[in-house]
């Protein structure tokens, strides 16, 4: 069924327009649900079917997006099945995909790769989702579409796309207003979207802003947690006769305050403040042969930490990082069945250290990758094959700080993927993936030393260790009928060479130093996921997910690993009915969700596990006519019942309870 607030401005602009009427949604208080529609997919360079896709991919748009919003990336996608979140504060939550995070994750802002600096567990990617149409997530090895770092998967937020008007066609112009109030963080939270074009011209404009104040959990406020945000992005897009345009400008900056132990550090008021400024330009050429489509794209990100709100003149820690990229890629028009792409990449990084300590030394990252990816539909069987080379380099000038001498590394590595799917009947499909991923070290992982103030935790690096490499086997049911739709998956990843960060000496908490190591590991696991509608209102929803993972070299598990958790579900769409007062309500639903986490039964040797817990949340909303234009209203309750617990995935578990109960009003106004 298509979500209302997809729809809101179009529906309104095309009561005014009868050129628009393409664009228009059902009617609002349709009676009958429609069936689910398909869903396609944008995560290859072919873009295809979900259930035909050979690439175990997720989708999260309308509603689900919309009432899943959070502060960070991490935190609006931990619900989906096989992704959860490394929670540090309001504001920094780490997207973690079957078991792997950071710089194993390659996160794009449409269609861009970001930096963002995540290497550390205080680094979320600096994205902005309040706008985003939906967000595209590919699970497993991604290496021979998007590089090195793509060996747990890719993250796409993508935005609206732009007006297509006509060569001849008058203004048009439409926004969209969206407003949410969270109570247990005391959050407003707004986003203004507008959009418009004429003739060959298109633009797009957002501009997103919240502030937040500390966590509540029921055993009381976390002092220090409290969070701010501001964001803007301008698109201008052109269209000619085959050939097409698009340029993207976005500033995102935050203020995030650090929680620390108030034991160890009372009364401490340390935060971090991040810009983020990026430019993209997308070019594309169409012919009788294929597409032609240049990228574009640089990212200035400036974080600066202080371990005192009355000590602001200079950060302690000062991480400026500049990252330029640039994609080729040539798509051929279907020969023999196959369609494809073939390119080439570059990416140049540089790194400069600022404030009163140093962690990392000032260095230079460049990178190159040739990559080709071709793909067949036959009848009812869909094939995949990828091959891609990439070469990086990594190198300093040396700091006396660190006693470290100017030095030069190379890594490379070629890497590929097989994928299949077979449709077995319509609507029911089984897909397998054979893939082999790599990555680089990071700067961080090789000549950091030095204390974090980010993460509250001295961390030392590791000048010996070399490339990760995995290879991963994907094999998954797939259903997408009218009434049903569901997907039951298993993986098993192999990565040789494995990097992490390993406590290490005497101190009191288990992640207050932390040194990187090098061993080979192993991650296994199950993810499953599924809607029904067993009548024309009802729909019921259950998922679950696990991993497993182990350093095989010394047996130990390894850190960070989600333990199994499971999901179900019912929402209800009702009939249109009319409040007291004669507001009438289109499309109202009404849904209740409960989800429970295992302990982490699985721990390093100097890790703890929480225990067990389970949360229930409820949800509710419809569409509401005011001063003649449609609001759609999400109501939201999450851990409905104020329920104590900590998150595994929490740097706090060991001295901080979660966020208690939390109610969420959001409305979005189109006109």
């Amino acid at each position: 069924m298509s979500e209302p607030a997809q729809s809101l401005i179009t529906a309104s602009a095309a009561a005014q327009r009868p050129d628009s009427a393409r664009r228009v949604a059902p009617p609002a208080d349709s009676a009958l649900p429609a069936p689910l529609p398909p869903v396609q997919v944008s995560a290859s360079p072919v873009a295809t079917a979900a259930l035909r896709s050979t690439l175990p991919v997720t989708i999260v748009g309308g509603r689900a997006l919309r009432t899943a919003q959070g502060a960070s990336l991490g935190e609006t996608l931990q619900g989906t099945p096989g992704l959860r979140s490394i929670s540090m504060t309001t504001g920094i939550g780490k997207p973690v995909i079957r078991g792997l995070h950071s710089q194993r994750v390659v996160t794009l802002a449409d269609g861009q790769r970001i930096d963002s600096q995540q290497w550390g567990t205080d680094h979320a990617p600096n994205v902005e989702t309040a706008a985003a149409d939906r967000i595209e997530v590919i699970k497993g090895p991604a290496s021979v579409l998007y590089g090195s770092e793509a060996m747990g998967g890719v993250i796409n937020v993508i935005a609206r796309p732009l007006f297509s008007p006509g060569r001849d066609a008058g203004p048009l112009a439409e926004r969209q207003l969206t407003a949410s109030w969270h109570s247990n963080l005391r959050q407003p939270d707004l986003t203004l979207l507008m959009q418009g074009g004429t003739g060959r011209l298109a633009w797009r404009s957002a501009l997103t802003g919240r502030r937040s104040g500390d966590i509540r959990t029921p055993a009381g406020a976390l002092a220090n947690t409290g969070n701010r945000a501001g964001a803007g992005e301008l698109t201008l897009g052109w269209a000619g006769e085959g050939t097409t345009a698009q340029g993207t400008v976005t500033r995102r900056d935050e203020r995030i305050e650090i929680l620390d132990d108030p034991v160890e550090a009372p009364g401490f008021t340390g935060f971090q403040r991040i810009t983020t400024d990026r430019a993209a330009l997308r070019v594309e050429r169409a012919g009788a042969r294929g597409q032609l489509e240049l990228r574009a794209g640089m990212e200035r990100n400036w974080r600066r930490e202080f371990e005192s709100v009355d000590d602001t003149a200079e950060p302690v820690l000062g991480l400026l990082a500049h990252q330029g990229t640039a994609r080729l890629a040539f798509t051929h028009a279907p020969r023999g069945g196959w369609r494809g792409t073939v390119g080439v990449s570059a990416l140049r990084g540089r790194f400069a250290k600022r404030g009163r300590e140093t962690l990392i030394p000032s260095n230079r990252q460049d990178a190159v990758g040739v990559f080709a990816f071709e793909q067949r539909d036959a009848g009812r069987l869909s094939l995949s094959v990828g091959v891609r080379h990439d070469q990086q380099w990594l190198a300093t000038d040396g700091d006396a700080e660190l006693a470290l001498p100017a030095q030069r590394r190379r890594f490379g590595a070629t890497t590929g993927s097989l994928g299949a799917s077979w449709l077995l009947r319509h609507g029911v499909a089984v897909a397998a993936t054979l893939g082999r991923g790599f990555r680089a070290p990071t700067a961080q992982e090789l000549w950091a030393n030095g204390f974090h103030e980010g993460s509250r935790a001295f961390e030392r690096g590791n000048p010996a260790v070399g490339v990760e490499t995995s290879r991963n086997a994907d094999l998954g049911l797939r259903v997408e009928r009218a009434s049903a739709r569901g997907e039951v998956s298993v993986y098993r990843n192999t990565v040789r060479g494995f990097l992490y960060l390993r406590p290490f000496g005497a101190g009191g908490l288990r992640f207050d130093s932390l040194a990187v190591v090098q061993g080979d590991a192993l991650l296994t696991g199950f993810e499953a996921a599924g809607e029904w509608r067993p009548g024309r209102r009802v729909t019921v929803q259950a998922g679950a997910d696990y991993v497993r993972g182990t350093n095989t070299a010394t047996g130990d598990p390894l850190l960070f690993i989600p333990p199994l958790r499971g999901t179900a579900g019912a929402r209800v769409d009702a009939p249109a009915w009319t409040l007291p007062g004669g507001l009438r309500v289109a499309r109202p639903y009404a849904g209740a969700t409960v989800e429970a986490h295992r302990r982490q039964g699985r721990l390093e040797a100097r890790d703890v596990a929480p225990p067990g817990y389970a949360l229930a949340h409820l949800a509710a909303g419809g569409v509401v006519t005011v001063a003649g234009r449609p609001a759609v209203v999400d109501l939201s309750v999450r851990n409905l019942l104020n329920a104590a617990y900590r998150d595994h995935m929490s740097r706090y578990k060991e001295f901080a309870d979660a966020m208690g109960r939390a109610v969420v009003v959001r409305v979005t106004v189109g006109w």
